[in-house]
């Protein structure tokens, strides 16, 4: 990753086809658009608005590159631009203030949290949690851990509320097609997703910028030929290891499909996830014993 960023680890976000960081900004190596420098005056008013939306996304780039290659220090790039950053942080009379922003006169763009754009998907992506803030550890997190047992109740009943919010604004716009931009109503899109990603495969949300899909399980149905759970069947993963080597999946039947359910479900996961996955147990909805998958396979 030499060249990606400078001495103190800051990414550098333009360089010119001359090879040359910051050619195209008389040197700036923070300069483009949606970059550390790229702050706009909002039309119609007198306020600046302050967009370095690259943070949101630059992080799958070295996440890609990671699933591409096996080589964590792709990943690890991104965890030393979060930790450069919020080493600039400053005292102010209420706290410590976190900058978001670089321009011409140095840092600003402060707040009174630390720079954490992408520290969710370092954690997920390397099991490490140093150098990132506290926040990376986030309810599902947590929940995967042990420490929030109620969180896939909790954050389904968020995404069913979500919906209904989102539905009820769809019907209550007065614009029509005509009238609005094409991004205008990605608030309203009643598509949520996020919980069913995490609760299901283990794996980070695409959002609607569509990020690729990074996920821990995959499912796939071997006598019928096709991706997804065995019909009546369905998984959970609910914990994994400090150190990203094993993990517990709990799946559920809902009609006579478990013994086809297991032996997809283990085979899924030993082809993907490596021999050393504690799975969960099997619980059907008639309160059965539960069976471990392992003495299913013999």
């Amino acid at each position: 990753m030499a060249g990606a960023t400078d001495r103190s680890g800051i990414i550098l976000t333009i360089v010119g086809t001359d090879g040359v960081v910051g050619s195209p900004c008389g040197g700036r190596w923070y300069g483009g658009i949606y970059v550390w420098g790229f702050t706009v005056s909002v039309p119609g008013s007198d306020s600046k608005a302050h967009r370095p939306f690259f943070s949101h996304r630059v992080a799958y780039g070295f996440g890609n590159a990671l699933l591409l290659t096996g080589e964590r220090r792709y990943v690890e790039t991104w965890r030393g631009v979060i930790q450069a950053v919020n080493a600039n942080s400053r005292q102010a009379p209420d706290g410590v203030e976190y900058p978001r922003m670089f321009g011409d006169d140095g840092w600003y763009g402060y707040r009174d949290e630390p720079f954490q754009d992408g520290a969710e998907e370092v954690l997920y992506w390397s099991h490490d949690a140093t150098g990132l803030p506290r926040a990376a550890r986030s309810e599902w997190h947590r929940f995967l851990t042990g420490d929030n047992p109620g969180w896939p109740e909790e954050a389904l009943r968020r995404d069913l509320e979500e919906v209904r919010r989102r539905m009820a604004g769809v019907r209550a716009d007065p614009s029509t097609s005509d009238t609005r931009l094409s991004d205008d109503m990605n608030h309203l899109n009643p598509a949520c997703t996020e919980a069913l990603i995490r609760t299901m495969l283990g794996g980070l949300p695409t959002g609607r910028v569509g990020y690729p899909l990074h996920c821990q399980l995959r499912y796939f149905d071997l006598e019928a030929r096709r991706a997804g759970l065995v019909a009546g069947v369905s998984s959970q993963p609910l914990r994994w290891s400090a150190g990203g080597g094993s993990g517990r999946v709990r799946v559920r039947e809902d009609d006579c499909h478990m013994r086809r359910a297991a032996l997809n479900m283990v085979r899924t996961l030993q082809q993907n996830s490596g021999p050393d996955w504690s799975i969960g147990l099997l619980l059907d909805k008639i309160g059965r014993n539960p069976a471990l998958l392992a003495p299913i396979l013999a």
